[in-house]
């Protein structure tokens, strides 16, 4: 805060205005009138002081932007990445903060103007930036992964190209870019451009970071390239270089490359009104079944006790008889039973749940008929016993 008297001009200004919004009407006005001129005259008036920050440089100015005096000295630093705070390496000279290390700090700051005693306490966001700036490009065209001796070499110092052109086919198709920077600082991001010709389309590759160097390797013929390029043909080589606390950002055009392989396949034309494939999916997989003379043997057993009871028959000398008027209802009424039990060992063997329940429908119409007269005719018999007994 800046404190200073109140000029005459002001004290003026203001005694003006008070008499001419006619608030002045008797003695007692005239005594406050006075009261508050003299305190005017007396107090201090009060202005801010605004402290602006930029490119290391620390200014102090009013709130229009004119300069003001003022003493600015730096407190307390902590760097914003570590929450650690930092020693002041010096003193300010001529506004200008002491130098450190790249990166972005929280600085306070404390503010005192020459002409009172009111000092203020502030702070501001402060970045320290670097100056890099890229020193040479190698690359190298070979076939092996390591490198080896007998690669192709070519050198390049910024902000020139490569001299002689570069050639990546089948006999050499494992590419070695090293970039190597000038500089006190340390460079964030660096890229490796590939522009192609034909298509003006482009393709970036990440750079990684080396002890005094930034690599890539890359093989033309690996999904990492042939997925992300667009074929054969020309590319031109460019280093991207930049960082949120780099001075500058670079865009270094190394030269032109020849890619021949792999040889570019032309892409299958398919016809969108084609018959597709059938999409054939099951839902829920059969139960394993055993085999079908397993079955039929197991079926044989459990309809071998009506073998026995017929032999048994035979063997004791019985028979049955049906009365006369009878025999056609009864005789129904078992063929109707013995079509059911038919009916079930074919929906065992091969007929479905719904062809299975249609028949059993159609073979219960007979099988209730004549089992209905056959009952009858025995209820008959029965309530003529009786009667001739009683």
């Amino acid at each position: 805060l800046n404190i200073f008297a109140m000029l005459q001009k002001e004290l003026a200004a203001i005694s003006s205005f008070l008499v001419a919004s006619k608030y002045v009407q008797d003695a007692e006005d005239i005594y406050n009138l006075l009261t508050a001129l003299e305190l005017c005259s007396s107090n201090a008036k009060v202005a801010p002081i605004v402290l602006t920050v930029a490119d290391g440089v620390a200014a102090s100015t009013d709130v229009l932007g004119n300069s003001v005096k003022a003493t600015i000295k730096p407190t307390k630093v902590t760097d914003r990445s570590t929450r650690k705070p930092v020693s002041i390496p010096g003193k300010m000279t001529n506004g200008k903060l002491p130098s450190l290390k790249p990166g972005i700090y929280d600085m306070e700051f404390e503010v005192k103007p020459p002409s009172g005693k009111q000092s203020a306490q502030t702070s501001r966001m402060v970045k320290s930036t670097a100056s890099v700036k890229p020193k040479s490009a190698i690359l190298y065209v070979g076939k092996s992964s390591k490198l080896g001796g007998n690669e192709d070499k070519f050198i390049a110092n910024f902000p020139a190209t490569f001299s002689e052109d570069i050639l990546a086919d089948e006999s050499k198709y494992m590419l070695f870019v090293k970039l190597s920077f000038e500089g006190d600082g340390l460079q964030e991001q660096v890229f490796l451009q590939f522009n192609h010709a034909e298509s003006g389309k482009s393709v970036i590759f990440v750079m990684n970071p080396g002890k005094k160097s930034y690599n890539l390797k890359l093989n033309l013929g690996s999904s990492e390239f042939t997925e992300n390029a667009f074929g054969p043909g020309i590319y031109t080589l460019k280093a991207l270089v930049g960082g949120v606390l780099l001075k500058e950002s670079y865009s270094w055009t190394l030269g032109d490359v020849e890619i021949t392989w792999p040889p570019s396949t032309a892409p299958k034309k398919e016809n969108p009104l084609a018959m597709k494939k059938e999409i054939q999916h099951i839902f829920n997989k059969p139960p394993k079944q055993p085999n079908s003379i397993i079955s039929l043997l197991f079926t044989l057993v459990c309809l071998s006790p009506l073998g026995v009871i017929y032999y048994g028959i035979g063997v004791l000398g019985l028979k049955l008889e049906l009365p006369a008027s009878q025999k056609l209802w009864a005789v129904g009424f078992q063929f109707s039973l013995a079509s059911i039990v038919v009916l079930n060992l074919c929906y065992f063997l091969f007929l479905n749940t719904v062809e299975a329940l249609v028949c059993l429908c159609v073979l219960s119409i007979p099988a209730v008929i004549t089992g209905n007269q056959a009952l009858n005719y025995l209820n008959a018999i029965r309530q003529k016993r009786k009667v001739k007994n009683e």
